[in-house]
Order: structure tokens, then C-alpha cells, then sequence
């Protein structure tokens, strides 16, 4: 467990298109002194001010997490933050010049790679984490997401899809930087050939390519290569996961169990940890007993 809060050592820059809006961004990952939070800064807009990852900030779940202040959004956050998150980095500013972070291979790892080559900076501050006293169980139908608490994070995830290639898996995760890195940051982000054009219709997947996305046709795994682990799928829904828990704006210690999660079940659970003032408590590392 990472006991003091982190930054980055010096800026990390960012080039890429978005997988959505189709725009090639400039992002920028700046150090910041501790207690700053995560914070994003659209420099295309003259004026803005940053916005502060928190549940309120979260603006959209459709296809992506979207956040914003009212001046201005971002799109397509939660494969940064899932990167940040288990790294321990709790302060930085994400300046870009545009609507969305690029999307790369769809992944984590390059965000990953990036950071820890750059290198984290700890500070003699401490973290404070947020630790659940009750279970929180949101379902929909026959879907669900449930906190319960635990001294550490952990995933376990399910997903059932009526396709041959995708089928029901499921994944199991205690949350460490080296199990990140080990299991889940490669893992892309995918879809079926049948849903492109409706998605470019609306004006969505304008960026994507299969440099960008695992496509689904049918029986096939359309991308030369095939997959990076027979149950990629399932990992990157444990990956987009761990970017959303991100937006609590502590690191959380639970339990967390989903089964066929998307973004809109991962906020909601979110909103309901913030929401509930009898559900949780922010700790530091020698408080977690008596939590």
C-alpha cells in the first residue's frame, strides 16, 4: 500500500487522437504540490479554469467517462486515471488542447509507461483513503455493482455477452501497482463491427481504428494479432472501473463486485459513496484499525 501522497517527478507529454471526436491533442501531465487533486485544464479555451476530479464533476457516461465544470468537458479520462490511480499519484494538472484524451492503443500502458519513466515524486504528506463501514449494492435488473468494506482494493468482475468470442468472463483482482501493470494496463478497449456505423452515425468512434480498439465480427477478432490475453475483455472492464473509482478523489479500500458494469453502474456507485455520509470514512494509514 502506497502510504504518502505522490506526483510525477517532471511533466509527461502526451500526442494522440482521440477515439471518438477523431482530434489529434496535445496533453500535458504537470507536477503538482500535495492536497492538489487530480485537476484538468482545456488550454483551447480562453479563460477556463481547471476542474477537479470528484463525483460532481462527472458530466456523461455515454461510451466514456466525461467530466467538466460548467466551462468547459473532457472525454475519455478514465484510461489516465486508471494509470494514476494505482500508481499512487493523487496530484497532478492534465493540460490539453482539446476535447478528450488520446485514446492510443486503448489501453493504459502507454499513460503507464510514460509515468514511470518520468518517475514519482512522494511527498512526506500522507494519503488519506477512504474506507467503507457498510456495503453499499446498486442493481439494475440483472445487473449490479456492490462495495463491501476491506482493508485493501479489490476487483472481482464479470461480463456476459451474447457473442462466441466475448461469452461470460470473469476476473479477480487485488489492486497493487505491479498487479496493474502486470494484468490489467494492456488491456484495450473493444466493440462489435455491427455497432460502428450506428456509433459514427451519432458521431462517435470518429478515431477509431484497429490500432485503437479490439473489434468484434461476428466469431472473429477482426485486429491482426488477436488478443492480449484470451479474456482481454473483461480486463479492460476492470480497467475503465479502476479509472472511475478515481473520480472519489481518495484511494478507496473495498471490496468491489460487478457484474455486466459499463460506466453509468460505475458512477453511480461513485455518486452513492459520496452521497452516503454513514457508509464511509476518510483514514490515514495508522487510523485503518480503529476505522
Amino acid at each position: 500500500m502506497v502510504i504518502h501522497q505522490g506526483t510525477l517527478k517532471a511533466k509527461a507529454i502526451f500526442v494522440g487522437d482521440g477515439v471518438h471526436f477523431g482530434r489529434t491533442t496535445r496533453m500535458v501531465v504537470h507536477p503538482a504540490r500535495p492536497d492538489y487533486g487530480i485537476r484538468f485544464l482545456r488550454t483551447d479555451i480562453e479563460g477556463a479554469k481547471p476542474v477537479r476530479i470528484s463525483p460532481d464533476a462527472i458530466k456523461s457516461h455515454t461510451l466514456s467517462t466525461t467530466i467538466g465544470n460548467g466551462e468547459f468537458t473532457v472525454s475519455t479520462v478514465e484510461h489516465l486515471l486508471s494509470a494514476l490511480y494505482p500508481l499512487g499519484v493523487d496530484n497532478a494538472l492534465v493540460e490539453l488542447d482539446g476535447p478528450e484524451v488520446p485514446i492510443f492503443d486503448g489501453s493504459a500502458a502507454p499513460f503507464l509507461y510514460m509515468i514511470a519513466g518520468v518517475g514519482i515524486r512522494r511527498f512526506r504528506r500522507r494519503r488519506r483513503f477512504l474506507v467503507l463501514t457498510s456495503p453499499i449494492e446498486i442493481y439494475e435488473d440483472d445487473r449490479y455493482i456492490c462495495a463491501y468494506p476491506a482493508n485493501r482494493l479489490e476487483v472481482s468482475y464479470s461480463i456476459d455477452f451474447p457473442n462466441e468470442v466475448v461469452k461470460r468472463q470473469t476476473f479477480d483482482l487485488v489492486v497493487t501497482p505491479e498487479s496493474f501493470s502486470r494484468e490489467i494496463a494492456r488491456a484495450r478497449t473493444f466493440g462489435f463491427m455491427s455497432d460502428v456505423e450506428q456509433l459514427k452515425s451519432n458521431g462517435f468512434a470518429k478515431g477509431g481504428s484497429l490500432n485503437r480498439v479490439v473489434v468484434v465480427n461476428g466469431h472473429t477478432i477482426v485486429n491482426r494479432g488477436g488478443l492480449r490475453y484470451s479474456d482481454e475483455f473483461v480486463r479492460h472492464k476492470v480497467l475503465d472501473l479502476l479509472g472511475d473509482l478515481a473520480l472519489l478523489g481518495h484511494p478507496l479500500l473495498a471490496r468491489v463486485v460487478v457484474h455486466k458494469g459499463g460506466h453509468g453502474l460505475h458512477h453511480r456507485l461513485v455518486r452513492e459513496i459520496a452521497r452516503r455520509h454513514g457508509v464511509k470514512k476518510l483514514v490515514y494509514p495508522d487510523q485503518m484499525a480503529a476505522a
